[in-house]
């Protein structure tokens, strides 16, 4: 939520003439309170994706019906305030029906601001009209870093939202005064990500209004910090470490009502040694199976030594192979591919995808992996390879971090890789796996989005001693798989036998072929959670007490905070035995107002974390 003077802007703004639109994917707030670094950002972004954009102005909003031009509306980060003040009761009514119709709405740092019904800023509240979110976005957060200063902060995603799917589970994000969302009673949101800084607190939300679609970020995926290509140089002193518009290409699908896809491709299988003259060298790429953009898909070879490009091919020179399950295989014959040490960089639009490298690590000098250090394989060829062998992916998934590279099999280029050891597959995309304790023990539940020539399930549990099959698809109807399914399945299981001690549970699919592949193992524990058993009293005058139930011996990390997210101090820090732990707090030289605390439990084994609010009244 960034502030600047607007009072001149308005006049400016709204003596513009109006300009007729074509029907457009996102309208762009242009206006006063507007972070034109943001904006920019996400034209690129929009670019890069291949959607239609137009700035719009308050004008525009406020006169003309925004339903038939464009299918939704984003407003960046800047001064929700000047949101505020620019667009009238007329236009919010426009925002509102767009996405009540099944537009859709993005708004990024001061754009959810401006989105919700009430907004707590650096401690005071204020009412805002446009109401699409029922409830509070809470911030600057100072935690993280007090406004108007900026950072890079780690987040935590929920793998558990389809939104997410393709995330590694957490990130690094720009922020800048980004809020906490907090939902009133009868508003439902999906928590995306949470910040890892602040009581893992909603940083990123999504929800629906009438029969449109909502995206909240509190922080900036939208901003590349170490790059040029948002065409800003906000923030390019700090690391991006990786790009945020990958996540960013699947949420926009998401909000736009559009089938989940990615920007994902991936070096599946290549060779460049071998006992003979070196004949039939090739790389084999995956992209998924509707991608048809292949002028702008390109595959770049690097020599180690020197860390400067030696060939570049388009995708456009790939030749198509089989395709699965939503991917395709695309293979080039590359005659004088690189021995040793070598590399080989992916990119689409400029956006590098992968920068892989063999026999060695080294820095690339230019080209699309200019100033970066390859990530090394660890198998690789040599003499002793026999002919028309290669390098391959291995394993079950649907992304690049699902498999393994395995020593050299044999080629099989342009189809899905297969060898001695482990193949590869892509049968079954899994959404969720868990595990909940309930009366008569332990119900495990999944979901899957898609099946292809899934025969059934198998389920596993596993102890530090012993690994056992509890049920299978030949004595269990409700582990029989969907065959090919485009839609998913949810699934259930009712596990009676409860274990004193942690155990693992493995699902695995087995396809048609009696290929077995392990889809996800989760950790369950029977024992009661570390909890806080009561705060009291609460309010309090000067002094109050929490009180823990400790599973086991660990070590309990107190932590208070005032309303803004500033650390106050930490209350303990120490070693407990397991029962129940007091922690005394006295409030001496606090003002009356709204604290928060979190505490942390590690035992080595539990790694759990508790946090809430109390009432200070003097």
């Amino acid at each position: 939520m960034h502030r600047i003077n607007i009072n001149f802007l308005i006049i400016l703004w709204f003596a513009g003439l109006q300009v007729q639109v074509k029907a457009t994917d996102i309208a762009i707030y242009y206006g006063p309170g507007a972070w034109l670094d943001g904006i920019t950002a996400f034209e690129k972004f929009c670019d890069w994706k291949g959607i239609s954009h137009a700035r719009i102005t308050p004008l525009q909003i406020n006169t003309s019906g925004l339903t038939g031009n464009f299918s939704g509306i984003f407003f960046p980060g800047g001064d929700a305030y000047g949101y505020k003040l620019a667009i009238n009761a007329n236009g919010l009514q426009n925002i509102r029906n767009l996405v009540n119709t099944g537009g859709f709405y993005i708004g990024i740092c001061a754009g959810s601001y401006f989105a919700c019904d009430s907004i707590e800023w650096e401690g005071a509240e204020y009412d805002y009209q446009l109401d699409l979110f029922n409830g509070w976005a809470r911030g600057a957060i100072d935690a993280i870093a007090p406004w108007a200063d900026y950072t890079m902060t780690d987040l935590s995603f929920n793998l558990n939202e389809p939104v997410n799917y393709y995330s590694a589970g957490s990130g690094t994000i720009l922020y800048y005064g980004g809020p906490v969302y907090q939902p009133k009673a009868g508003q439902e949101m999906d928590t995306l990500a949470t910040w890892n800084a602040w009581f893992n607190l909603p940083a990123m939300v999504s929800f629906t209004y009438g029969s449109g679609r909502v995206l909240f970020c509190g922080p900036h995926p939208e901003i590349e910090e170490d790059s040029d290509r948002d065409s800003t140089s906000f923030a390019d002193e700090l690391n991006d470490n990786g790009s945020d518009w990958p996540w960013l290409w699947t949420a926009v699908d998401w909000v736009m009502g559009r089938p989940l896809s990615h920007p994902y491709f991936w070096i599946n299988e290549f060779h460049y040694d071998d006992s003979g003259s070196d004949d039939g060298e090739f790389v084999e790429l995956v992209v998924p199976a509707d991608f048809n953009d292949y002028p702008n898909l390109h595959l770049t070879l690097y020599d180690g030594l020197s860390g400067q490009p030696y060939q570049s091919f388009s995708g456009t020179e790939f030749q198509p192979g089989g395709s699965q399950d939503g991917y395709t295989f695309l293979f080039r014959d590359i005659y004088g591919l690189q021995n040793e040490p070598g590399g080989l960089a992916l990119d689409y639009r400029s956006q590098l995808i992968q920068f892989l490298g063999y026999e060695g690590t080294f820095s690339a000098v230019s080209g699309p992996a200019a100033g970066l250090t390859c990530t090394a394989i660890d198998k690789s060829e040599d003499e002793s390879v026999p002919e028309n062998y290669s390098l391959q992916l291995s394993g079950n998934g649907k992304i690049y971090r699902d498999f393994i590279w395995t020593d050299p099999a044999p080629a099989t280029k342009g189809s899905i890789n297969s060898n001695p050891l482990h193949d590869q597959s892509l049968p079954v995309e899994l959404l969720t796996f868990a595990a909940k304790q309930v009366a008569r023990g332990v119900r495990l539940e999944w979901v899957t989005a898609s099946e292809l020539n899934n025969l059934g399930f198998i389920l596993e549990r596993t102890s530090p001693d012993f690994l056992m099959t509890i049920a299978t698809y030949r004595d269990n109807q409700e582990l029989a798989g969907q065959g090919t399914n485009s839609a998913g399945h949810t699934y259930q299981f009712l596990d009676q036998e409860i274990f004193p001690v942690p155990v693992t549970y493995r699902l695995s699919s087995v396809d048609y072929n009696g290929g077995v592949q392990i889809l996800r193992e989760i950790y369950f524990s029977a024992a009661d959670p570390f909890r806080l058993d009561g705060q009291s009293p609460n309010p309090f005058n000067s002094l109050t007490h929490f009180h823990f139930y400790i599973p086991e011996a660990g070590k309990i990390t107190l932590t208070l905070f005032d309303a803004r997210g500033a650390r106050i101090e930490t209350l303990t820090n120490s070693f407990s035995e397991s029962g129940s732990a007091d922690v005394r707090f006295e409030a001496s030289g606090l003002a009356s107002g709204i604290y928060f605390y979190q505490a942390y439990f590690n035992s080595g084994l539990q790694r759990e974390s508790v946090s809430g609010k109390m009432l200070l009244l003097r």
